[in-house]
């Protein structure tokens, strides 16, 4: 096994067995440890890249990254946006997507956007949609379609028919809504009690409601519950009557005033559940941008949208997630958002697993980081030809910290010549001289030079890194340990100063 490919502790794997374990369990049986460093599917530069980031790794088997296909040019293209280059990345990467299926005739199957979470994709499912490329999310279903979004939609149509006698569509809001965020209204007997008065008017159900409750304590959440419907009817109204109604806006105001984050943290906990769930709606939001439709209308075609657009599944661009993707190649490998909040994402909410019956056996889990750097390990390292990261440098978001340290500029700098059978010239030596300390890197051209016969060279390399110590990495940004949960700009909280019941 590879210890810097052990991504499923959850499911009970731990770097440990290898590293440790193994060896103990069979001391007293012959064995021998082979170590593989060579890999025969991609080239030099994302052997090193890799190698680079991985070596981070403190819980690991010290071993090299050495491609055997010294000319194959596997790299990677990064499409960022900052102050100075401000573009939409996930735009700019389904243009490249349309450009390989179109122009290079690359099959669709050649090419898998991996991400580690879901949500970290909805950005660019986003731009697949308004491109027309047809994709599938690989298991899960696409963001416009999961329930922390579809809360948003219902919301939506209860504030455009709060005046409208309740019909299938409005029950079903209805029943979805009531209790997200949790309001610990009894269900069953609201459920009953809206079948019991199919006809009746939205406004007027709530009012009977409100009569029908006993209890003190349900009878003060389902007014606020009512409140909410309320102002958010008030909210739509005045933003069609100044003519300022967009989708986004309104979704918008309510996940803010309807504290849906709060209720995402409290039920799952700051983990990874309540974070892509919060992020697949900040993503939803962005992509409502520039719609104008009604409530009722947006629904429906949010409901007619088909990611597939009737295509087989080997005509579609599919996403996955790292762990779905270990052990598969593909020529092109796409990773759309790769900032810090998505890769790494850190957090303190880690759930031990242990062998009950052996648990003196059963190693620790690893540092969240060194599991998060082999998620991005493995990510880079499916792709044959190419891997494209997005990212984003604003006030908001970061680079993902991995990016650094792969030392993309001084590995594509020294390695590129080599892979390209480019001749050597005095500015490749000048430029070799000031990174003579990166000593992995140094140690990896001087075994490629000896391959493709360039001895003289390789001589002059050796004698250049005599004595030389070696380079200690260090960030140029500051990380840190934890990313905040997303955060919207915060509207006026109209929930909390209309009080109309």
């Amino acid at each position: 096994g590879d210890d810097d490919q052990t991504i499923y502790e959850w499911r009970g794997a731990r770097p440990e067995y290898i590293l440790k374990e193994f060896e103990t369990t069979f001391t007293a049986k012959p064995h021998t440890i082979y170590k593989l460093d060579t890999t025969f599917r991609f080239g030099p530069l994302l052997a090193q890249y890799a190698y680079h980031s991985i070596s981070h790794n403190r819980t690991r088997q010290i071993k090299n990254v050495f491609a055997n296909f010294i000319h194959e040019t596997t790299d990677i293209d990064f499409i960022s946006s900052n102050s100075k280059n401000i573009q939409n990345t996930n735009d700019e990467i389904s243009k490249i997507v349309i450009k390989l299926v179109k122009e290079d005739n690359i099959k669709p199957s050649k090419i898998r956007v991996i991400a580690r979470l879901y949500s970290q994709f909805t950005g660019l499912e986003g731009a697949f949609i308004k491109r027309e490329i047809p994709y599938k999310i690989d298991g899960n279903i696409p963001f416009f379609k999961r329930r922390e979004v579809k809360i948003l939609v219902d919301y939506s149509i209860l504030f455009e028919n709060l005046y409208t006698e309740i019909d299938e569509k409005i029950y079903e809001c209805l029943i979805n809504t009531i209790n997200t965020p949790n309001r610990k209204i009894n269900k069953t007997r609201f459920d009953s009690f809206i079948k019991k008065n199919k006809n009746t008017v939205l406004i007027d159900l709530f009012d009977n409601y409100l009569n029908n409750i006993e209890e003190n304590e349900e009878k003060i959440k389902f007014s606020e519950f009512v409140d909410f419907i309320i102002a958010g009817e008030i909210y739509l109204n005045e933003q069609v009557e100044k003519n300022k109604y967009n989708n986004s806006d309104l979704f918008k105001w309510i996940y803010i005033n309807s504290r849906l984050k709060n209720h995402y943290l409290n039920y799952y906990g700051e983990g990874e559940e309540a974070t892509d769930k919060i992020n697949t709606i900040q993503g939803f939001i962005l992509f409502c941008e520039g719609k104008s439709l009604k409530p009722q209308k947006f629904s429906e075609w949010l409901n007619n949208l088909d990611t597939t657009r009737g295509n087989i599944e080997e005509n579609l661009i599919l996403f996955s997630t790292v762990h779905k993707t270990k052990g598969l190649e593909f020529d092109f490998v796409v990773i759309p958002d790769c900032n810090e909040g998505n890769m790494p994402f850190i957090s303190d909410n880690q759930i031990l697993i242990y062998n009950r019956l052996k648990p003196d056996l059963i190693a620790r889990l690893s540092d969240s980081l060194e599991s998060e750097r082999r998620l991005f390990y493995v990510a880079i390292t499916r792709a044959m030809k190419k891997v494209y990261i997005g990212t984003t440098d604003d006030d908001d978001n970061k680079p993902s910290r991995f990016l650094e340290e792969i030392e993309f500029n001084k590995t594509k700098k020294i390695l590129d010549p080599i892979v390209k059978n480019e001749s050597l010239d005095e500015s490749w030596f000048e430029f070799l001289k000031r990174i003579l300390g990166k000593k992995k890197l140094i140690d990896n051209v001087k075994i490629y030079l000896n391959r493709i016969g360039k001895d003289n060279i390789r001589k002059q390399v050796d004698d250049m890194s005599i004595n030389v110590a070696e380079d200690e990495f260090s960030y140029v940004r500051a990380y840190p340990s934890k990313k905040d949960n997303f955060n919207i700009a915060e509207h006026t909280n109209t929930w909390d100063k209309i009080k109309l019941l």
